[in-house]
């Protein structure tokens, strides 16, 4: 959203509201079927969403989009709408696992991945690690 919210986005079912501009992520993103969800747990439908059919492809187009007034929401990353002095409303959190078989855990390469992993977790905005082993569980 705009910075300072001027429209008093607080929620998804907000998204609905008569003039206000969306700009989505593009079908198969899971930003998309996450935003989908949520919107079917609202009991809205897309067409009640002006500009749900507007996609952009990346979270940084979503924000740029917004930034250059030519929507007044979209669903991204809170990095991304910091990069573009936005305004950010928090509607959950999502957590992500690396896999893999048990014995690639001691190799020196995937303890550098997940040490790679965590110090960008813990420097990028809305982002943070989980304790320290949690990911190298099986």
């Amino acid at each position: 959203v705009a910075a300072g919210n001027p429209l008093r986005v607080r929620d998804v079912a907000d998204l609905a509201r008569t003039g206000l501009r969306f700009v989505n992520r593009q079908l198969g993103a899971g930003t998309r079927a996450w935003l989908d969800r949520l919107i079917a747990e609202r009991g809205l439908r897309p067409r009640q969403i002006r500009g749900y059919e507007r996609e952009e492809f990346t979270h940084l187009a979503v924000a740029a989009t917004v930034a250059a007034g030519a929507a007044d929401a979209g669903f991204g990353l809170r990095a991304a709408a910091l990069q573009f002095g936005l305004g950010f409303v928090p509607v959950g959190t999502e957590r992500y696992f690396l896999c893999g078989a048990r014995t690639l855990a001691a190799r020196p390469a995937v303890q550098a991945l997940v040490a790679g992993l965590r110090a960008r977790a813990r420097s990028t905005p809305g982002y943070a690690p989980l304790s320290r082993g949690a990911s190298l569980r099986p």
